[in-house]
């Protein structure tokens, strides 16, 4: 029976198609939890089309309500010695989705540790020193040719997994961890967490890994990394708008995202929005932007009038969503709370390149990657983010002409096309077939 997949290709597992990675078995690692929005799931279907068996390994806590619609098989397994394997026929699945960790996943830990504090400790212990243990013996049992880690939290596994089977490994870094690591926040709300563990365990996986994969074009410390394994490929999305938009007026800022991460800049947003009322009209779309979020409590307590929040929209919508503004902006601080954070200056946020497909002006800060991008394809500026005064007012010299913006807005549309996914694909694929060759070498 065929099954509609939701971004509209047309398959069901049984008809897995032949391609340049045929007979290849990836074990694909999530850490998080896995929802449509993820870079796991775009490049395991990129993977999955170019002929690859794929075997999602997830630490979810649960599942995306969304992903009932796919052709997928659930397996099941808690810390236990062996997995629970749940309707599983080995002969007409050939994509797999394992939950090998129940309730502890990325988004979950700031909950645990402020109501349990004692099982907190405990739970984050395990899953710093214990290394998931049952992704370990999942990753055995699977017997991958590769095993694809998708960040640092899985990498211990991934290791001794390699160990045992003998198999590649691809490091998929998408953050740069040597940074995250000594983040000041990170080390309050992980205590178990030993910086100078996580920097060995990255070194291995940089020394084991055949392949790195990179979402942004950044100065890689060659005494650290092998440059010559890195392959960039970001994390565009897979559509962009079927227009741009005309500039309104007042003219319309977007921010979209959800209510964490970036978001730590909020007052000072919040504040540079007043500031540009009534000439700007600034809006709040993604979860926890509803009225029932911290955010509108925030402004009704301290109303502003020209600030309007629009909730969540599913992740298909978001593009179209996004193109009915003029300026996308992002406000994070590389010097928050006084740390220099690397990784906020070197990897590239998605949402730059969504307001891009969307056709927005990019207000971003000056940040290496995204001001590399963004100078050079004309389709935005640099905004200061640590003053609600400078911020406002180089959102006001960016947007002073409205012919400029309009011309902003058509150049980011037209640049999103370099970075759609299916343009980033033939990266992945191509990195892949190199990967393939090289194992056929080998054995020969």
């Amino acid at each position: 029976m065929k099954t509609r997949h939701l971004f509209g290709n047309a398959w069901a597992p049984e008809d897995r198609p032949e391609g340049p990675l045929s007979g290849l078995r990836v074990c694909y690692l999530n850490a998080k939890p896995l929802t449509l929005d993820t870079n796991g799931y775009r490049k395991s279907f990129s993977l999955y089309n170019a002929g690859a068996e794929i075997i999602q390994v997830s630490g979810a806590a649960k599942l995306n309500a969304e992903w009932a619609e796919t052709p997928f098989e659930f397996f099941l397994t808690g810390e236990t010695e062996e997995p629970e394997y749940i309707k599983w026929n080995p002969s007409t699945n050939k994509i797999w989705l394992l939950r090998v960790v129940h309730n502890l996943c990325v988004e979950s830990f700031v909950r645990i540790i402020s109501r349990h504090k004692q099982r907190s400790k405990r739970l984050v212990t395990r899953w710093v020193d214990g290394k998931w243990p049952a992704m370990q013996r999942a990753l055995i049992k699977a017997k991958p040719d590769v095993i694809h880690v998708t960040n640092l939290y899985s990498i211990y596994p991934a290791l001794r997994a390699a160990d045992v089977l003998g198999c590649r490994l691809v490091y998929d870094s998408q953050e740069y961890w040597r940074s995250v690591i000594k983040d000041p926040v990170s080390a309050e709300l992980f205590p178990a967490v030993r910086h100078e563990e996580w920097l060995k365990l990255e070194k291995e996986m940089v020394k084991k890994a055949t392949t790195i994969l990179v979402v942004a074009n950044s100065p890689y410390d060659p005494e650290v990394y092998d440059l010559s394994k890195i392959v960039v490929i970001y994390n565009g999305p897979l559509s962009r708008a079927d227009s741009v938009s005309p500039v309104h007026s007042p003219i319309k800022i977007l921010f979209q995202g959800h209510y964490s991460g970036a978001t730590t800049n909020l007052p000072v947003l919040l504040e540079a929005a007043r500031l540009l009322n009534p000439d700007f009209d600034m809006y709040f779309q993604g979860r926890g932007f509803d009225e029932s979020g911290v955010l509108a409590e925030r402004i009704r307590q301290n109303p502003i009038s020209n600030v309007h929040l629009l909730g969540s929209v599913p992740y298909a919508q978001v593009i179209d969503a996004a193109s009915a503004f003029d300026v996308g902006i992002y406000p994070a601080n590389k010097y928050d709370n006084g740390f220099y954070n690397q990784n906020i200056e070197y990897t590239l946020p998605n949402k730059l390149f969504s307001y891009m497909a969307a056709g927005l002006v990019c207000a971003f800060p000056d940040l290496y990657s995204c001001k590399k991008i963004i100078e050079s394809k004309q389709a935005g500026g640099v905004i200061s983010v640590d003053d609600p005064a400078r911020m406002a007012a180089d959102i006001r010299k960016l947007c002073s002409d409205t012919a400029a913006v309009r011309a902003m807005k058509q150049n980011a549309w037209e640049a999103a096309c370099e970075f759609l996914w299916e343009r980033q694909e033939e990266k992945l694929i191509a990195a892949y077939s190199k990967l393939k060759d090289a194992m056929k070498q080998d054995c020969s």
